[in-house]
């Protein structure tokens, strides 16, 4: 009675990964807009599976830009990945790799890849991807992701998958003015390049008020601090600053910016 159940589950999760999860080329409704994972390579995510999206955290409503999704793992051999937005839209920007699929309208497209891709001796695989902001000015959308970083031998033992953090996008009315320097909140946006090497920028804003006390540090997996980039008062409105890693060892930081109560970290990857 036993191996007759087992067997029947084994036949319906079969089933669930041929039709839910994977599409004839790739992987799709693995996110956690509508999905439970990569469930088909292992049951749980792997903590040591660094999966994220990186580009504008800001658009006007209707715009488009590249984003770029990533995941790095220490001694990766391939990986393959599954992208939806909340409410925007996705279009393919590496021909290559990825390719759109749809089950009923543009409202519910998702990008994946078409084969794996292989790391070739890196320990971090990458896509681009385009994303169109919707047509709600004022609104915050979400890309969610999710990657598997997989040993390329068709089966699913030695496969290990994660989530990336939610991906947030402000959309702005078509009429802001992205250069007026009073802002209405704290605000640390993604580093630009990323990955980087040696050096990258890190944008963040000052709400409106007076001079507000700004810590930005940087920090590596372990927590260990490695860089200090701001420690003084800050005038309302955007900066940036200039983090340069020389002399730091490849792999993924963490920055973090804490001002009044407000706390907010991002992660970042030198690759040399």
């Amino acid at each position: 009675m036993r191996s007759a159940l087992f067997i029947a589950a084994a036949v319906a999760l079969a089933v669930f990964c041929g039709f839910e999860i994977y599409h004839q080329t790739g992987m799709v409704h693995a996110t956690r807009k509508n999905g439970f994972g990569c469930l088909c390579h292992s049951f749980d995510p792997t903590p040591d599976v660094n999966v994220w999206v990186s580009g504008p955290d800001s658009l006007r409503a209707g715009d488009e830009a590249i984003y770029r999704i990533s995941l790095a793992r220490t001694g990766l051999i391939g990986a393959g990945f599954n992208v939806a937005a909340y409410r925007g839209s996705l279009g393919v920007e590496d021909s290559a790799g990825t390719h759109l699929e749809s089950e009923s309208s543009t409202d519910s497209l998702e990008l994946t890849h078409t084969l794996p891709r292989m790391a070739n001796g890196r320990d971090t695989i990458s896509w681009l991807f385009r994303y169109k902001a919707p047509a709600a000015p004022g609104s915050i959308d979400t890309i969610y992701s999710v990657a598997n970083a997989v040993n390329n031998d068709t089966l699913p033992d030695g496969d290990f998958w994660n989530y990336g953090d939610a991906f947030r996008v402000r959309v702005l009315s078509p009429t802001s003015v992205t250069e007026q320097n009073v802002v209405d909140g704290f605000h640390l946006m993604q580093n630009y390049p990323n990955p980087f090497n040696p050096t990258t920028t890190i944008k963040f804003t000052v709400p409106a008020g007076q001079h507000t006390p700004s810590l930005l540090k940087v920090y590596d997996v372990s927590g260990k601090e490695v860089a200090t980039l701001v420690n003084s008062l800050m005038e309302p409105g955007e900066h940036q600053v200039r983090f340069n890693a020389e002399g730091l060892a490849s792999g993924v930081y963490l920055y973090r910016l804490e001002s009044r109560g407000y706390t907010q970290t991002r992660k970042i990857l030198l690759l040399r």
